[in-house]
């Protein structure tokens, strides 16, 4: 009886470890995911960005160099390679100075700024080389002056929306022939009258197509 129990024993440490070690490594694996922190250069680069926006509605509050960027108020990260793939600053009562340290965020491809007044200022021309984009809203923004030709660079646009920005106007459209990607474009309100060449383009509600 006594040589039974001891087997098991036996038995039971034999089969208790290794599901004890499982489960330690599971939850192990669980928390480091949990507990990744964002890239050092992505975290300079937003408060870089921070440094030069009005901040009305203090939604930028979070964004601190003692937390981790990838938990800051309306900032998403990539967990694979703790990167910043994301900023939806959408209506945040932001203003002033969209800083150029956004070319310093490798991998974010979803830029959201609609809603917010950068009071007539020209769209900054170095969003034209954020080359991962694939969303860009900036909707309601109150930029103006000539949508920048060197938007037509990001090649792997898919949604691009400038409408509601009563003072900004196109000269041509060539520029819109490097966005191979594009799906969905939103110029309502956009000054159009200074393109001519209406060969190969149709307006209409302010969406372009371009014939085949």
């Amino acid at each position: 009886m006594a040589a039974s129990f001891a087997t098991l024993h036996v038995l039971f440490l034999v089969w208790f470890l290794p599901a004890t070690f499982s489960l330690s490594f599971f939850f192990f694996k669980v928390e480091s995911i949990l507990n990744v922190s964002c890239n050092e250069k992505d975290k300079q680069a937003l408060l870089t960005l921070k440094r030069g926006l009005t901040d009305h509605g203090h939604v930028l509050s979070s964004w601190s160099d003692h937390k981790d960027c990838c938990i800051w108020d309306g900032v998403f990260c990539d967990k694979k390679i703790c990167r910043v793939t994301e900023l939806h600053l959408n209506y945040s009562s932001l203003g002033d100075e969209i800083s150029g340290s956004l070319l310093q965020l490798e991998h974010l491809n979803y830029l959201d700024l609609n809603g917010n007044d950068f009071n007539c200022t020209p769209i900054p021309t170095f969003l034209g080389s954020m080359f991962s984009l694939t969303h860009l809203d900036l909707s309601g923004t109150n930029f103006s002056g000539l949508i920048p030709h060197q938007l037509g660079n990001l090649s792997s646009l898919r949604y691009l929306s400038l409408w509601s920005n009563f003072d900004l106007y196109v000269d041509n459209f060539c520029w819109m022939s490097g966005l191979f990607a594009i799906q969905y474009l939103h110029l309502s309100y956009t000054n159009l009258h200074r393109e001519v060449d209406w060969l190969q383009i149709m307006i209409w509600d302010g969406m372009l197509i371009r014939q085949k």
